[in-house]
């Protein structure tokens, strides 16, 4: 290869960084994952809260940090039979 040929290549990985660089900071409608999380700590998840007459029913529990924001069910009413065992922990903390 010729000092022509490798500048070109050079200069062309060059420009292709900075171009991929400017697209991406351009697009401003997806947020920094890591940093969204680090500053808002926001997250859900769900689990299924039970009683003693085996009927159980789905929920989605909204926490900023360690604390509890939300609690939203997200199914209808179960009931399992009556041999069922929970073994789900409800005592434990939410968030």
């Amino acid at each position: 290869m010729n000092k022509t040929s490798i500048f070109l290549v050079i200069l062309l990985l060059v420009l292709l960084f900075f171009l991929g660089f400017y697209i991406g900071r351009l697009n401003t409608d997806i947020p920094n994952i890591t940093g969204q999380t680090i500053l808002n700590d926001e997250y859900s998840w769900t689990r299924a809260i039970c009683n003693q007459n085996s009927e159980c029913i789905d929920v989605r529990v909204y926490c900023i940090g360690n604390e509890l924001k939300k609690i939203e069910p997200i199914s209808e009413l179960v009931r399992f039979e009556k041999d069922f065992v929970n073994s789900i922990n409800i005592s434990e903390k939410w968030c």
